[in-house]
C-alpha cells in the first residue's frame, strides 16, 4: 500500500490471525485495515480465486501451516493451476 496500486486483496485462512494482526500490528501494516484500496478476506485463498473469476497482477503465497484444517488444498496442483489462470 506504500506503492501506487489500485487495489490489494489479502486472504487469511485463520480468523484469529486477522484479529491479532489488526490489534497488534495495525499501526505498522501500511494501512492494510484502513486504506480503501485494501480488502482483507478471511477464507481459503483457493476458494476466493475460484469464486471471483478475476485477474490479478501479482499473487503471493505465504507460509501455510499444513497441519491446520483447510490448508491441504493450497498445496494442490489444481490450486497452482488456478493461480496461474488468474495472472
Amino acid at each position: 500500500l506504500r506503492h501506487p496500486l489500485d487495489e490489494l486483496t489479502s486472504a487469511e485462512l485463520i480468523p484469529e490471525v486477522v484479529t491479532a494482526s489488526r490489534r497488534y500490528f495495525g499501526d505498522d501494516a501500511a494501512g492494510l485495515f484502513e486504506d480503501p484500496r485494501s480488502r482483507v478476506v478471511v477464507g481459503d485463498g483457493r476458494q476466493i480465486l475460484t469464486a471471483e473469476q478475476r485477474g490479478y497482477d501479482v499473487i503471493v503465497s505465504d507460509l501455510f501451516v499444513p497441519w491446520h484444517s483447510g490448508t491441504a488444498s493450497l498445496y494442490s496442483r489444481e490450486h497452482f493451476a488456478t493461480v496461474r489462470s488468474r495472472l
